[in-house]
């Protein structure tokens, strides 16, 4: 009945503002009519226009790009990668810096994101490395890979040519010589490494920690590194000595001091010490996260602490919990919730879906229809709309029958649906998109009363 009351008051309100809303033909055009805004990064979001040409603006919602490439990616460390289309089938990449400027020449076959100064590129299906210059550091030499792409961290990079692994520096340098077969990832100043069938750990120098004797090593955490042997697992210490003994059918590495353990076909978890959390109980259990590991039993999923306590006994589900604000989404009898950390059920699982907490809301869903409720589990807006986008600046877009408005986080609608899509809000400002008779489309910025602006 509450509901039903809702959406009539809501209605009411779109009839007695139907008349239209303030005149837009006041407002200044966005650069090119755009059918998609993408979220800031680093101060810089990225639009798609009617087109599919990719252009960007930066907070002040000045173009630093206009749409004029054929993709593009968000900006991370300074540079978004970008490519045009030179013949069918093939593209040319490179990258502008956050004026918009070509910071790397459209010249590579492929590219991946800036890390520590250096991008992998590509060029004739070989690999190598530029700087933020776009000068080469490492001639393209490096035969493709599979995940990890490659990337260099704490200034190494693996590389791999003719099937053999090496490490190279940030100015190119050779680090360790592509000598092996297999190369685990960096860590802790260590890399696991295979020749034929048998594995080992080196330092980065080259030099031997563990010898080859293993048949799997993992990266090194927390000063331990999990190796097996005739399906046993154990750790090394940064000695190369064994400091847990090989009894496990399966060890993971440490995650917040703690390491899945498999025995007899259950789980649990041991410290540094190798000493139980617990006991070994469970049939699966995920890595600890936010100081709780999920668990499961009877097929249901359940969280435990980093003490081994039971936070929320197995009854959920899912095993995706999506873990956002302290709160947990939870699935049961096809229905969903939320859980907070300490195991308490904040919102019973009783919506058709739901979107994780932003900001102190989330989005619930019941029978097509959209609301949300806050962290104590109450209904601050009636699952009465369409579609709901998660809050920005504490409003957001909301549809119904296709058409676009906004609500505040109390419910109240600040803007009449009226736009075809509106973006979220950023300072202050959000770009909507409308249907112009006579031009087509067309987009420009409204302030938090849905006004133009210039």
């Amino acid at each position: 009945m509450m509901e039903k009351r809702f959406a009539a008051l809501v209605l009411a309100l779109l009839l007695a503002v139907s008349a239209g809303h303030a005149a837009s033909s006041d407002a200044a055009e966005f650069p090119g009519h755009v059918s998609g805004l993408f979220g800031f990064h680093e101060g810089i979001a990225r639009y798609c226009d009617v087109n599919g040409m990719y252009g960007y603006i930066d907070d002040h919602w000045e173009t630093v790009s206009r749409a004029v490439w054929q993709h593009g990616e968000d900006f991370r460390n300074g540079f978004a990668r970008v490519y045009r289309s030179i013949a069918y089938g093939k593209e040319k990449y490179g990258f502008i810096d956050a004026e918009g400027n070509a910071a790397v020449d459209l010249v590579w076959d492929n590219a991946a994101d800036f890390e520590e100064g250096r991008a992998a590129v590509k060029l004739d299906g070989k690999w190598g490395f530029i700087d933020t210059r776009g000068n080469l550091v490492s001639e393209p030499q490096w035969d493709d890979t599979t995940w990890p792409y490659y990337f260099f961290k704490d200034g190494l990079a693996r590389v791999h040519r003719d099937e053999k692994w090496g490490v190279i520096g940030l100015n190119g340098e050779t680090v360790i010589e592509p000598q092996w077969d297999g190369m685990g990832l960096i860590s802790e100043g260590f890399i696991g490494v295979r020749q034929g069938d048998l594995w080992g750990v080196i330092d980065l120098e080259g030099n031997f920690l563990s010898d080859l004797q293993w048949d799997g090593v993992k990266p090194f955490s927390c000063g331990l590194c999990a190796v097996e042997r005739d399906g046993k697992y154990g750790f090394i210490d940064t000695r190369g000595e064994i400091a847990l003994e090989l009894q496990w059918d399966y060890a993971d590495s440490f995650r917040e001091g703690l390491a899945r353990v498999k025995k007899d076909g259950r789980w649990g978890f041991i410290d540094t010490r190798g000493v139980l959390i617990g006991e070994l109980q469970w049939e699966d259990a995920d890595a600890f996260s936010g100081g709780v590991a999920l668990v499961s039993r009877d097929g249901k999923w359940g969280l435990i602490d980093s003490r081994g306590r039971i936070v929320s006994e197995p009854q959920w589900e899912n095993r995706d919990w999506t873990i956002e604000e302290g709160f947990a989404k939870v699935s049961r009898d096809g229905k969903w919730g939320f859980l907070d950390l300490e195991g308490r059920i904040v919102s019973e699982p009783v919506w058709d879906w739901v979107v994780p907490f932003r900001d102190g809301l989330a989005v619930v869903e019941k029978d097509g229809k959209r609301g949300c409720i806050d962290t104590q589990g109450n209904v601050v807006i009636e699952p009465v709309w369409d579609f709901i986008d998660p809050f920005s600046e504490g409003l957001a877009t909301v549809m119904q029958d296709g058409v676009c408005g906004c609500v505040d986080t109390a419910g109240n609608v600040v803007i009449r649906p009226s736009w075809y899509s509106i973006s979220g809000f950023h300072g202050g400002r959000a770009l909507v998109c409308e249907r112009d008779q006579e031009n087509g489309w067309r987009s420009f910025l409204i302030d938090r009363q849905g006004n133009p602006v210039s």
